[in-house]
């Protein structure tokens, strides 16, 4: 029998039940298409290796003729960065900040991006500022250092503010003498005592990302499940495993998943992502909430805008998981060489692999 003398209501059900089955193939496909992509950026993939980062900073940490003095510090400095904007860095910086502060630790955050989102989400108008971080990284540290600039922001919580003119920053730490030493200089030097110390990075492999790096103990990387924010992850381990291999300096890696939503690919995706940095990626899951974009309007991170929303818990999990592993110190340093034999961005081959 011809589908013509079924009469109408078959037509319509074999055509719903067709655009049922190609949608459900669109999606299957979508999902092997991904996945294949994940492959190859974990390194099944080789090709010359390609530095992504700026040869200027290159060229510090290989001509650096001294490192710093190791001070023995009683707090903890976490920078969080990611290659590629629009993660939910500054998000992650705010309001893991704050969460902090609310389990009573003394918590600094320090705003290392021209875009000074961390300081603007925070209330703090930058256009009226006479001092910031640019000072402290420029200017001796008898006339600004980086307690002048502190900015009290909520109990247990201060700020060191940016404001525009670090967009300049870049160009100047190019021709100082170790221009990526400069803020871990300012830390050392700070007479106030903290539990943590945050830095909010800006996008980017430049001096202040080192700055950053160079000057922290751990690193944050936030991402969301998709091809570009995945790839970001391997040019932030390459810059990482550079920093290891000038400096000898190791850093403890932290991959934390942001925007996340609950649908089977995801899940899929960030099973794929523990499988290979296992013990790195944090149990906590920033969903995607609609409360935390109203609260960067606002001026407050989401503790104080909605403390019993999803992005509200799920930051202050993020926080009693950060509090407990640091502060029972449980594995907290594992050779990072182990990190680089997985996941690198394409065009980019580590030796020895």
């Amino acid at each position: 029998m011809s589908l013509d003398s079924q009469g109408p209501g078959r037509r319509i059900l074999s055509h719903r039940f067709e655009m049922k089955f190609l949608k459900k193939l669109k999606q299957i496909l979508t999902f092997n298409i991904i996945k294949w992509l994940w492959r190859k950026i974990s390194g099944l993939w080789k090709r010359p290796r390609v530095l992504p980062v700026i040869p200027e900073a290159q060229s510090q940490l290989s001509e650096s003729k001294e490192p710093l003095p190791v001070k023995q510090k009683d707090f903890s400095i976490i920078a969080v960065a990611n290659q590629k904007g629009g993660c939910g860095k500054t998000t992650t910086a705010i309001n893991l900040s704050a969460s902090l502060a609310m389990e009573k630790r003394k918590v600094l955050l320090i705003d290392m991006d021209p875009q000074n989102h961390a300081s603007a989400g925070l209330g703090v108008n930058t256009n009226k500022l006479t001092s910031s971080i640019y000072d402290v990284l420029f200017k001796d540290s008898d006339e600004v250092s980086l307690d002048d600039i502190i900015t009290p922001i909520l109990p247990n919580l201060d700020l060191a503010p940016a404001n525009i003119i670090l967009c300049t920053a870049e160009q100047t730490l190019a021709k100082a003498d170790n221009g990526i030493y400069r803020l871990e200089r300012a830390i050392s030097r700070m007479r106030k005592r903290y539990d943590y110390v945050l830095i909010d990075c800006p996008p980017g492999m430049g001096f202040l990302t080192f700055n950053a790096l160079e000057a922290c103990d751990e690193v944050i990387i936030p991402i969301e499940i998709d091809f570009f924010s995945l790839r970001g992850v391997g040019i932030m381990l390459d810059a990482i495993k550079l920093l290891r291999e000038q400096t000898r300096k190791e850093l403890y890696v932290n991959i934390l998943h942001t925007l996340y939503e609950e649908t089977s690919f995801n899940a899929e995706m960030a099973k794929d992502v523990y499988l290979h940095f296992r013990y790195r990626v944090l149990e906590t899951k920033i969903h995607r909430s609609p409360g935390l974009k109203e609260t960067a309007s606002l001026g407050m991170p989401i503790t104080e805008y909605s403390q019993n929303s999803t992005g509200s818990e799920d930051y202050k999990r993020l926080a009693r998981e950060i509090i407990k592993r640091i502060e029972r110190k449980t594995e907290s340093h594992i050779d990072a060489s182990r990190l680089f034999r997985g996941l690198v961005a394409p065009g980019i081959e580590v030796e020895g692999r």
